[in-house]
């Protein structure tokens, strides 16, 4: 496997286990973590945003994007039946469609970055690190 590919996959099975340990934990009912309506909601969806950036590195396959998007739904999918288990806490499936969202949101990210018609200098400006611009 490529080196820093493997990297990436090591980086996602790590991030994958942390949601796993995360949504081990019961939920105190104390104070919302953020602070507006269905805050909740903008919390799973940058946690699975995060999650399908890292499948998307990570697979060598030509598919990436649609077998990303597969990978994300089905690990928040069983993040939901696993919570089903864990004293005060409950599958959602709004919650589960809040982490299919922040998939999708990802996967139009990487596509208007990396797949548009955009000039050289644009690309390498967005996808690349400034400072590496002026060597190509």
């Amino acid at each position: 496997m490529y080196k820093p590919r493997l990297l990436w996959a090591v980086l996602l099975f790590l991030y994958a286990a942390a949601i796993f340990a995360f949504s081990s934990f019961p939920m105190t009912r104390e104070k919302p973590l953020v602070p507006i309506p269905h805050g909740d909601k903008l919390l799973h969806a940058l946690e699975f945003f995060i999650f399908f950036l890292l499948c998307w590195k990570a697979l060598p396959l030509k598919r990436k994007m649609s077998t990303s998007l597969i990978l994300t739904a089905i690990y928040a999918g069983s993040d939901e039946i696993h919570q089903l288990f864990v004293p005060t806490r409950s599958a959602s499936l709004f919650d589960w469609f809040a982490d299919l969202a922040g998939g999708v949101a990802a996967a139009i990210l990487i596509y208007i970055l990396a797949y548009l018609p955009l000039s050289r200098r644009l690309r390498l400006r967005i996808l690349v690190r400034p400072d590496r611009e002026k060597e190509a």
